[in-house]
């Protein structure tokens, strides 16, 4: 849910997923698949601020 607060960061999550799930290069996959991951701990770091209050 975190990810998809914002139109941008949908957009671009979107995106990546096309890409890792779709790229015929490698290269390519992987670089979405770290993106995806930095994008998923920051939202994580931003529900765990939340749930502190």
């Amino acid at each position: 849910m975190a990810l998809r607060r914002t139109p941008e960061r949908a957009a671009r999550l979107l995106e990546l997923e096309a890409l890792a799930g779709g790229s015929e290069d490698r290269a390519q996959r992987r670089a979405a698949g770290a993106e995806i991951g930095r994008m998923i701990a920051e939202a994580e770091r931003e529900v765990v601020a939340w749930a502190k209050g």
